[in-house]
Formats: C-alpha cells, structure tokens, sequence
C-alpha cells in the first residue's frame, strides 16, 4: 500500500491506471494487495492462488513466508482473492501447486464475478511450464492490463521486446534503505 502512496505521488503517474501483478510470493502480494486496495485496478496472481493445503500437504515443503499463522481457520486462498471483486483479476496458473485452481476453485470465483455483474473481468490461463513468470505469462499480462489499464483490448497479445534493459546487479545490490522503525510490520510468529 505504501508502494501505490508512492507511485500516486509521482507526476507521470495516472492513479487511475494502476495494475499490480507478482509471481510466487509476488503473487501473494498482488493477491493481498487487489483484495485490500481499490487503487489497483487490475491484478494478475500467477503461480500462487491455491487452496492452503494443496501448497502445505501431504509432502509439501513451502516457504513459510507465504502463510499467515491461523488463516486456514477462517479462509483460504481462493476465497482471499475472490475479495478483489469488482476489480478485474486474472489467475496464471501452471504445473506446480496452482494447477488444480482452474478446476476446483476457478469456477466458483468465476460465478461470485457473473453474480455481481464482472464475468468478463476474470480469467484463469493452466500453462504447461514450471513456477515462472516466463514470456508468455508476461505476455499475456501486458494483454490483461491493456485490456483494463488503457480501454479496448489488444486484438493480439502484446509481445516482449527481445532486448529490455536493466540495471545492473551491482547497481541492485548497492541499494539500501533502513525503514523507520515504527514502520515495521508487528508479527508473533508462534512456534510450535
């Protein structure tokens, strides 16, 4: 949230556009963040929105940074997402513990939109990969928030220019920046 307080602060910036999308943990917190934020105005969640515990059981080994003590006494991933409604979502999923959603919790999150008066602001995309946000996916996030971000949607899917330039790892890793301290999130991690 603080990160849009930002992007909304910069002159070329037009608040009214803002589209967030993440993969993994990324896309926990554009999952998060389109849930809890009106600003954004289109979300693509890829490789992340999942029951709890399809990514947790029976022989899951998943970061604990994804999960939030107690939540599966109340809710689930599916249901998180679902609270982003009306904004326009779209679901990449692809092998790895996202490839049930299209199936099991898709259809359901796909009627809350049809009930509401949304069908066509959600979608879901089952790519045949691993746990990436490769070009494709890129892709066909570029057709999503064009669609959303800019008015009429692309007839075809926007491609990736071969060459995209980046900052240097050096450049990355010599960014530092300590937060206030009373800005720190407050979390008891409990042990068991």
């Amino acid at each position: 949230m603080r990160a849009l307080d930002y992007l909304q602060s910069l002159p070329e910036v037009d608040a009214t556009r803002i589209g967030c999308s993440g993969v993994s943990g990324g896309g926990l917190q554009t999952q998060m963040l389109a849930a809890l934020d009106e600003r954004v105005k289109a979300a693509t969640i890829v490789g992340m929105t999942c029951d709890f515990r399809e990514i947790l059981f029976p022989d899951r080994n998943h970061c604990r940074c994804n999960h939030f003590p107690g939540a599966m006494q109340f809710t689930d991933g599916p249901e998180i997402s679902a609270l982003a409604l009306p904004t326009p979502v779209q679901y990449l999923t692809m092998n790895d513990w996202t490839h049930n959603f299209r199936r099991d919790n898709f259809p359901t999150v796909e009627k809350l939109y049809a009930v509401n008066g949304r069908p066509q602001a959600v979608d879901c995309v089952l790519w045949p990969s691993g746990h990436n946000y490769d070009v494709p996916k890129r892709e066909r996030t570029y057709w999503w928030m064009g669609r959303w971000l800019c008015g009429e949607p692309p007839v075809e899917t926007e491609k990736e220019p071969d060459e995209i330039p980046t900052f240097p790892p050096a450049t990355l890793m010599a960014l530092a920046a300590d937060p206030p301290v009373d800005a720190l999130p407050r979390i008891a991690w409990q042990s068991r």
